[in-house]
């Protein structure tokens, strides 16, 4: 079915979507900034000493 209705509501949806994606990659730079600022000042959480995927222990060991 493709009436003004559906067109309307489909446009609608869309900008939504957008939308939320937009807030979600706002907010993601935003922590990786804050994770960062935490970083250089050294108040890191309890057991974190930098940000990002943790280094292989040994060359054999795999993720």
């Amino acid at each position: 079915m493709d009436t003004k209705e559906v067109r309307f509501m489909s446009a609608i949806l869309a900008a939504a979507a957008e939308y939320e994606l937009e807030l979600h990659a706002e907010r993601q730079v935003e922590g990786i900034a804050a994770a960062k600022r935490r970083q250089e000042s050294g108040q890191m959480l309890h057991g974190k000493k930098h940000i990002g995927r943790p280094g292989r222990s040994s060359p054999t060991t795999r993720f």
